[in-house]
């Protein structure tokens, strides 16, 4: 869930936690505990929205960009090896299930 959060979060900067709950699909509940584990971290930041203070909006730090720089480089690096030892189709038909599995959400 963590990697998730960073990932979401470092592509949608300013993102609003109910944004993000929609997007990830879980509970506040479920969310609550990793993205306060984040922010302890120091690797997200929360600030109020400008246009609504009830409104909360999350954004990477310095160091939360570079973790989750790292941890997608790394796992971009280990589907390239996957998709170079299944074939060379096996990376068409990852794109085709995962453009199913985003237009069934």
């Amino acid at each position: 869930m963590h990697h998730r959060i960073l990932y979401f979060v470092g592509r949608n900067p300013q993102i609003s936690v109910n944004t993000l709950l929609a997007l990830l699909d879980v509970s506040k509940q479920a969310l609550n505990a990793p993205l306060r584990q984040l922010i302890e971290m120091n690797l997200i930041a929360m600030d109020t929205a400008e246009h609504d203070r009830r409104v909360r909006q999350l954004s990477l730090t310095a160091n939360g960009s570079k973790l989750e720089a790292q941890l997608t480089g790394t796992q971009m690096k280990l589907l390239q090896a996957a998709f170079e030892k299944a074939g060379s189709n096996a990376e068409a038909g990852w794109h085709r299930v995962m453009r199913c599995l985003a237009e069934e959400s």
